[in-house]
């Protein structure tokens, strides 16, 4: 028996875990800095082209605003656009085929009169995204420092020895933590990684990961230990590796080091897609083809497909390729389904109402999808009463209203035991 689980954000927000909102405003408050190819002119202008692209993607998606991955995505388009418009850059395969039609409005802050120009451009976008990358990373870090499961955090790390106590447990996440791993850290918990260099430098083993019967971990978008290869002879995999494979380290800082001086990468379509170490921006689905990621992509439709038992905790259902393996629990296993989806209301319980369209939740209409799907009911809230849990009138799946810390604090013995029982 083994039980998957899958995790967003709002299942770390109770251990000092961000949503995307602060990592947006932390984005929006970057201010220039040193830098190591750029002058302070030149920083200050990558500072003002960043601002600019803030200012406009707001405008576009008024009245709503853009968030850090959005601002990502944006960065790599310009990029890819920028970059296929050189005349001295030949070759079809640097150019992307919408490059034909449209026009870059960023010369203010991009040139390309010269090679020196064109060079100095690059530099600032290479430079706006690599701080967009650390400081979410960094923000990622400070609160890894402070996750303490022997005392604040307990209610955390019990929750997951508890439960792992229990039976096998495929546990996929999209934070870039190490939370889990921290929680469990007296148990065997499989990632793929094994040692290489006998000083905490770990390379990537699809066979170990999926052959493994023991409890494991899966960072589906990445993690802040993971870094590039660097090792003491870079040739000694050079037949093996794939220029974006994903190595693992014992430190952050260690990590962080091998972020930079690295080209970018392209998708099919000749578009910018930065596979690193944390995976973000709106083209993850390209970014996901290299180890770890194709693997615990991989992993994690097995885990589903073998097993009715799933938790879902703290998603929001933004990722479409995600929801896709999460929406089939229904079709492979039916009536031996075994679902809880742990979420957050944030209306109040007087405000709740048997139609979502009436109560504003959920907003997404994924998550609402999901709802219906593992309650087998397209109106799955019956009761005008605020509930907590509601259970789908066929006892197969539970829905947790109050977010992640009350759901297992409250509810943690029973949500395994439903899991575990045969």
């Amino acid at each position: 028996m083994r039980v998957t689980a899958f995790l967003g954000a709002g299942a770390c927000l109770d251990i000092g875990g961000p949503l995307t909102k602060e990592l947006t405003d932390l984005v929006r408050k970057i201010k220039p800095q040193s830098s190591d190819f750029l002058t302070k002119q030149m920083r200050e202008s990558t500072f003002e082209f960043v601002e600019e692209i803030i200012k406009r993607l707001d405008s576009y998606y008024n009245p709503d605003v853009c968030n850090f991955e959005e601002i990502f995505h944006a960065l790599e388009m310009i990029s890819s656009y920028f970059r296929g418009r050189q005349k001295h850059i030949i070759g079809k395969q640097y150019k992307p085929p919408l490059g034909a039609f449209i026009t870059l409005n960023c010369d203010k802050w991009l040139t390309d009169k010269g090679r020196d120009e064109y060079e100095l451009s690059i530099g600032k976008l290479i430079t706006a995204k690599k701080d967009i990358l650390e400081v979410v990373a960094t923000r990622i870090f400070k609160y890894m420092e402070s996750f303490d499961s022997n005392d604040k955090h307990r209610w955390f790390a019990n929750f997951w020895n508890d439960a792992l106590n229990e039976c096998a447990w495929d546990i996929a996440t999209l934070n870039y933590d190490y939370s889990i791993e921290k929680s469990v850290s007296n148990k065997i918990i499989e990632d793929g990684y094994e040692e290489i260099d006998g000083q905490g430098l770990y390379r990537f083993n699809p066979r170990k990961l999926i052959s493994s019967n023991n409890s494991k971990v899966l960072h589906l978008h990445g993690c802040i230990l993971y870094g590039y290869a660097h090792h003491p002879d870079p040739n000694k995999y050079l037949f093996e590796d794939a220029f974006e494979d994903i190595y693992k380290f014992d430190t952050y800082e260690r990590a962080k080091e091998t972020w930079l001086g690295r080209g970018t990468n392209n998708s099919q379509s000749q578009e910018e897609t930065v596979v690193g170490p944390i995976i973000t921006g709106l083209r993850k689905t390209d970014k996901l083809l290299y180890y770890p990621y194709n693997s615990y992509h991989y992993a994690l439709q097995q885990a589903i497909m073998q097993s009715p038992r799933l938790l879902i905790a703290g998603y929001s259902f933004g990722d479409l390729h995600f929801n896709a393996l999460l929406e089939k629990i229904t079709r492979l296993h039916g009536a031996n389904r075994r679902v809880v989806l742990i979420t957050y209301f944030p209306n109040g319980k007087d405000n709740w109402h048997t139609d979502p369209q009436v109560m504003g939740w959920p907003t997404n209409h994924n998550t609402l999808k999901f709802i219906a799907s593992i309650f087998r009911d397209p109106i799955p809230f019956k009761s005008s009463k605020f509930q907590n849990p509601i259970i789908s009138e066929d006892g197969c799946a539970h829905l947790y209203l109050c977010g992640f810390k009350d759901a297992i604090k409250n509810h943690g013995d029973k949500i395994i035991s439903f899991l575990t029982t045969l």
